[in-house]
C-alpha cells in the first residue's frame, strides 16, 4: 500500500475539487454493499457486514476521458481503466465501517481478485478514513492517495464531524 499527501499540484486538485462540488452535479443513490453480499456474510459469519439502515451512498461514474480527471489518471499511470467512481456518504453520529471488500473479485468473499490496482483520492476533509481489514487506516486528508492491490480488502468508514465524505475509486492497471 502507497499512502501520497498532496498528489496533485494545487490547480489540478482544485479543478477536480470544483467540478465534483459543482452545484448542478447529479448524484445517484446507491447500495454500498449488495444485498447478495450481506446476506451471504450473514449466512456464513451469522451477523451482519453492515446494518442495512446505514448500506447508503450516492454516486456517479466518470468516463475515463472527462477532462478535469486527466491530471490524477497520468499521475496514477492508468494504462486502462476498469472503472472510475465517485462515492459520497452522509455523516452518521458514530463511524460506521461500510463493510470489508475488493471491488472487483469471482465472489462476494473476494476470491480470485482482478489483478489491477485500486486508488482512492480523498477529495475533502473530514474524520472518516478508509480502513483495511488489518487494520491500516488511511484518514480523508484533500488531495491524499491510497494506491493498493485490488485484492486487499478495505471499507469506508463514515465521518462524523462534516456533511459528507467524498472520495474518487480508481480502478486502473498500470
Amino acid at each position: 500500500m502507497q499512502i501520497i499527501d498532496h498528489f496533485l499540484n494545487n490547480e489540478d486538485f482544485e479543478w477536480i475539487f470544483a467540478e465534483i462540488n459543482s452545484p448542478d452535479r447529479c448524484w445517484y443513490y446507491s447500495e454500498i454493499l449488495s444485498s447478495t453480499t450481506i446476506s451471504n456474510y450473514f449466512l456464513k459469519e451469522h451477523r451482519l457486514i453492515i446494518d442495512p439502515i446505514h448500506n447508503s451512498q450516492f454516486c456517479f461514474k466518470l468516463d475515463p476521458d472527462t477532462e478535469y480527471i486527466q491530471p490524477l489518471l497520468k499521475k496514477l499511470g492508468a494504462k486502462e481503466i476498469k472503472r472510475i467512481k465517485v462515492n459520497m456518504t452522509l455523516p452518521t453520529e458514530k463511524h460506521i465501517n461500510n463493510g470489508f471488500h475488493v471491488d472487483f473479485a469471482d465472489d462476494w468473499e473476494g476470491n480470485n481478485p482482478d489483478p489491477c490496482k485500486t486508488a482512492i483520492f480523498y477529495v475533502n476533509s473530514n474524520n472518516g478514513y478508509t480502513e483495511f481489514e488489518d487494520g491500516s487506516i488511511v484518514h480523508s486528508v484533500p488531495n491524499r492517495v491510497c494506491i493498493f492491490d485490488n485484492g486487499l480488502r478495505h471499507a469506508g468508514v463514515t465521518t462524523t464531524n462534516t456533511i459528507n465524505r467524498i472520495v474518487i475509486n480508481i480502478n486502473y492497471y498500470e
